[in-house]
């Protein structure tokens, strides 16, 4: 939690953006169906003139494009927001 806390902060003293938000919720593994509770970030960019969201593990760098309608997977895990804060 204080990975992604910390790199909210320090995205907007460095660059001035505030479109990086804070995520709490759940991975998930796909097979076992284990949950655990975490937390990471979420960045909007724009991608051919439309907002596109990523989320982002901030303990080990990864990023992904979060996908529609559905959870989004990331190292191996199902990434499941339960709440997004800007």
């Amino acid at each position: 939690d204080d990975a992604s806390r910390m790199f909210q902060v320090h995205v907007a003293e460095r660059f001035g953006v505030n479109s990086v938000g804070y995520v709490e919720g759940w991975i998930v593994d796909p097979e076992t169906k284990d949950q655990a509770p975490h937390a990471w970030n979420v960045f909007v960019t724009y991608e051919n003139g439309k907002a596109v969201l990523y989320f982002l593990e901030p303990q080990n760098d990864t990023f992904v494009r979060v996908s529609q309608g559905g959870d989004t997977l990331m190292n191996g895990q199902l990434y499941v927001p339960t709440r997004i804060e800007f």
